[in-house]
């Protein structure tokens, strides 16, 4: 095994130097056939030497010394290809080496994984050749997960985990350990897409990553966005703490189906998602107690804050503050902070229930009844009259 090694390693550094000169087609077809034929020779000796070896350290440091070797020449090939320094006439013969030491490190992996080390570096180029191989099968997951209307941000992660290799702001995937759990995760992802009948399939999918243990800091933080959408979202009080107690609720039940992790030096993805959604639990709790301490009814009952009276209907303050966001004349980030304003500080005609569920339901009303657009147009219209009759004169 190790004078095939060193012939190949003479052979790279023979033919990777720099020659404007183009090799003859039948001195390309001998270094084929001879690379070919090392790259047998390896492959067919592989499992008699190593069944040939006495006790389980010895196999261990003969895989490994081998998946070490393999690796440095991945490297080196690669490194010449990327930097464009290798002969124009063995373009092909380089590529089809690279993919062949590859194919070899993939098999020490699938069927000598007891003895291979998962903590080194994969090669060089290593995802961008995983991502041509797997790519009709990588896209058919994100376009599944597409089609059963996962969360679009959701996916985007899941993109950029398969195919942002490439790209500073993607996942990147750097060691033997990660790649088997990528592979891993990618089939069971695939198994949901084609298993999945019913229920929110964004929750389910998120089910689904917890059971896989997919603990990487790129997951936890869509988890974060996720119960935060609950939290600043337009549902009340109570509303926002069912949700969030229904989410913890099938978030701890999800089993751990797998008995990998994807960062085994960070604790459990399902721990910190479950840690995550107390935490707004009781940013949710302080926040309420907050606002109702705010408003309580002081000693001698005077409020501690002042109201807008409004001579309209909440149905009609909805309206015109509808008006004003379609026309840019006020924008808010969130709605809810909205609904907390009005609830805070206006007071209706008919000295209504302002909860956020009325408002909500108000400003979003698909068919506004025409009672109250004839209203809200007549107010707009004596302002616009005020305007011309005090205003407009005194301007020319």
């Amino acid at each position: 095994m190790k004078g095939e090694i060193i012939r190949l390693k003479a052979f790279i550094q023979t033919y990777l130097e720099p020659n404007d000169n183009l090799w003859p087609e039948d001195v390309i077809l001998e270094l084929k056939v001879f690379v070919s034929e090392t790259l047998s020779e390896i492959n067919a000796q592989l499992e008699d030497d190593f069944f040939n070896l006495n006790g389980e350290q010895e196999r261990k440091v003969y895989i490994q010394d081998l998946q070490s070797q393999l690796v440095m020449l991945g490297n080196t090939v690669s490194f010449a290809v990327k930097d464009d320094l290798r002969t124009v006439g063995t373009d092909v013969l380089f590529n089809e080496l690279y993919q062949e030491i590859i194919c070899l490190l993939e098999r020490l992996r699938s069927c000598f994984s007891t003895y291979f080390n998962f903590e080194q570096a994969l090669p060089h180029l290593f995802m961008a050749e995983s991502s041509r191989k797997y790519a009709a099968e990588w896209h058919g997951l994100i376009n599944g997960l597409r089609g059963i209307n996962i969360d679009h941000e959701l996916v985007d992660v899941i993109d950029k985990l398969l195919f942002g290799f490439s790209d500073s702001n993607g996942i990147q995937i750097n060691t033997w350990r990660e790649w088997r759990y990528l592979l891993v995760f990618a089939g069971q992802a695939s198994s949901f897409v084609k298993s999945f009948t019913k229920g929110d399939p964004t929750l389910r999918f998120l089910e689904c990553i917890i059971s896989q243990d997919f603990n990487s800091i790129y997951f936890y933080a869509y988890f974060l966005k996720f119960t935060e959408r609950i939290t600043l979202g337009d549902l009340d009080f109570q509303e926002q703490q069912e949700k969030l107690l229904y989410i913890q609720k099938v978030f701890k039940q999800a089993p751990i189906d797998t008995n990998l992790q994807f960062n085994p030096t960070l604790q459990p993805l399902k721990v910190s998602v479950l840690e995550g959604i107390m935490a707004e639990l009781q940013y949710l709790s302080e926040r309420e107690k907050l606002h109702q301490d705010t408003f309580k009814v002081k000693e001698g009952g005077i409020m501690p804050r002042f109201f807008f009276d409004v001579t309209v209907t909440l149905a009609e303050l909805m309206f015109l503050f509808r008006l004003m966001l379609e026309t840019g004349f006020m924008n808010t980030k969130f709605r809810s902070h909205l609904y907390e304003f009005i609830n805070s500080f206006i007071r209706t005609q008919r000295a209504e229930n302002l909860s956020r569920k009325s408002m909500r339901n108000h400003l979003s009303n698909k068919s506004v009844p025409d009672k109250i657009v004839d209203n809200i147009r007549s107010r707009l219209y004596k302002m616009i009259t005020h305007i011309d009759l005090y205003y407009i004169d005194k301007q020319l």
